[in-house]
């Protein structure tokens, strides 16, 4: 779990567990949420005032104030290197943990609540978690070794159909993702996905482009691998027919692996996802409450800082094990 600490940056937080069973109510929370009601997940943590980048990749996840967007430099990132433990196919139980606001006194709270645009508002708006709220969700996830280099991948084709079906679609009498283009030979960073029409409103097709990767051994069997994402969703716009609709928005995925000691078949884990706010937006939404006029000191935070956070925790069988 996570924590909203009513330390100097952030006192005015009631510090709140807030678990939904469902994503409309979830959203109707998120509507009507004012800055001193505003959620948050309660658990110890280091204070968020520490400098992000003095903190391991296992502490950034426990303090969702420093998951700060990176700064796309240099080489592309290549690909996360599992734990051998991990290879096979798992079948996986994800449970909505709750959300948080870490930085309300950085955004307006009203403004940021009544923006669609913002990830997780709206269903497939996060590729990993494409109904917030929803819990549980059923899904797969595997884990192939590559014969050249011995190392074990994710595989990227199935887990994310596997997702999206679990979390969007819960008959899986046919698979929302019509096709999917994603070739770690040709472009380990960038995927496509055309999804079956009228599955999620407008949308019909996803661009998502990997902008960063890191990963942490923990101690024993935990693993940490984080993964910093730019999704564009696109779809026929409500302007008219023929007009296109372009949505981007900016997260970045934290994964906890923990391998039960007494169990190899058996695994837990945790997601935490931070959304971000469009640096060509962000400025608005710094405009504090009964005022119009932006805080323009404010603006390379607010297009940088994590806006909203969101955590499931998931508990893996090895579908071997289940034959």
């Amino acid at each position: 779990m996570m924590m909203c600490p009513a330390d100097g940056d952030d006192d005015d937080v009631t510090n709140k567990l807030n678990i939904m069973k469902g994503r409309r109510r979830l959203l109707v929370a998120l509507c009507t949420t004012t800055s001193a009601t505003a959620a948050a997940l309660t658990s110890p943590t280091r204070p968020f005032s520490a400098n992000a980048a003095d903190l391991s990749l296992s502490e950034r996840m426990r303090a969702p104030k420093s998951l700060v967007k990176p700064v796309v430099v240099g080489a592309r990132p290549k690909m996360t290197a599992f734990p051998d433990w991990l290879e096979g196919t798992w079948q996986v139980q994800a449970n909505f943990d709750g959300y948080a606001f870490p930085n309300q006194k950085l955004f307006d709270m009203q403004t940021l609540l009544r923006d669609r645009d913002v990830p997780g508002f709206t269903k497939a708006s996060l590729c990993w978690l494409a109904d917030v709220g929803l819990s549980p969700a059923s899904y797969q996830a595997r884990f192939t070794r590559d014969d050249k280099s011995g190392n074990v991948y994710e595989d990227r084709n199935f887990n994310i159909v596997s997702l999206l079906d679990g979390y969007l679609d819960a008959s899986n009498d046919k698979s929302v993702v019509e096709e999917m283009e994603y070739s770690p030979t040709d472009n380990v960073n960038r995927a496509t996905l055309r999804l079956r029409s009228g599955v999620v409103g407008s949308v019909e097709r996803i661009e998502l482009f990997t902008n960063s990767r890191e990963y942490e051994q923990g101690n024993n069997d935990d693993f940490y691998a984080a993964e910093s994402f730019r999704q564009v969703n696109l779809g026929y716009s409500a302007q008219g027919y023929g007009r296109s609709a372009v949505t981007n928005y900016d997260y970045t995925c934290v994964w906890n692996y923990t391998q039960q000691q007494d169990d190899a078949n058996t695994a837990s884990g945790s997601l935490v996802v931070a959304a971000y706010l469009q640096s060509n937006d962000a400025e608005r939404f710094t405009a504090r409450a009964g005022s119009s006029v932006p805080q323009v000191s404010n603006l390379l935070q607010a297009s940088t800082a994590p806006c909203v956070v969101y955590q499931t925790s998931f508990k893996m069988t090895k579908m071997d094990r289940l034959n």
